[in-house]
C-alpha cells in the first residue's frame, strides 16, 4: 500500500493553478470588500516572516445573490485553514464580505481582521484586529493549524 497524501480540493486546486504551492502550505482565505480590491493586492505584496509556507486565496467577484458564487465561496472557505479579513469603511456595507465572514465563523475558521485603512480603525464584529504590516499577522499565520484530513478520509 503506497503512502499517498490526501489533500483538500482547495489545496489541490491552488496547487494546480499556481504550480508552486506545496501540499503542506497553509491556505488562507483573504476576505475584502470589492471597493478594497487595490488594498488586497497591496496586502498580498507584503512580506510576512513566517515559519511555515502559506498561500492566499480569495474570490474577487462578490455576488452573494448568485448560487454559483455562493457554492465557490463556501468551497474555498471550508477548504482553507484560516481567514484574514481586510476591514475598511466599506466592510459593513459589503454583502459579499459579510457573507464570507459569516460562513467562516460557521465553519469554525480562525479569523484575523486587518485594518485596510489607517484613517479608520474602528473595531469590527468583536474579532481580533491587527494593523497593516503588523508582526501580529505573521504570528497569526504561524499559529494556524493546517487542516489535513486523517489517513483514509474520503473527500467530498
Amino acid at each position: 500500500m503506497s503512502a499517498t497524501s490526501i489533500e483538500s480540493p482547495v489545496r489541490s486546486a491552488v496547487r494546480r493553478s499556481t504550480g508552486a504551492v506545496a501540499v503542506e502550505s497553509k491556505v488562507i482565505f483573504v476576505s475584502f470588500a470589492v471597493e478594497d480590491e487595490h488594498r488586497e493586492a497591496s496586502f498580498r505584496a507584503q512580506t510576512f516572516r513566517t515559519r511555515d509556507p502559506f498561500v492566499f486565496v480569495d474570490l474577487a467577484v462578490k455576488r452573494p445573490d448568485d448560487r454559483t458564487w455562493v457554492r465557490r465561496a463556501r468551497h474555498r472557505i471550508e477548504g482553507c485553514d484560516a481567514v484574514i479579513a481586510l476591514v475598511s469603511r466599506h466592510t459593513p456595507s459589503s454583502e459579499g464580505q459579510t457573507w464570507e465572514l459569516h460562513r467562516a465563523r460557521e465553519a469554525g475558521k480562525p479569523i484575523l481582521c486587518v485594518w485596510a485603512d489607517p484613517e479608520d480603525q474602528s473595531p469590527f464584529a468583536g474579532l481580533a484586529m491587527a494593523e497593516w504590516g503588523s508582526p501580529e499577522i505573521a504570528a497569526f499565520i504561524d499559529a494556524i493549524e493546517c487542516c489535513k484530513p486523517a489517513w483514509g478520509a474520503r473527500l467530498p
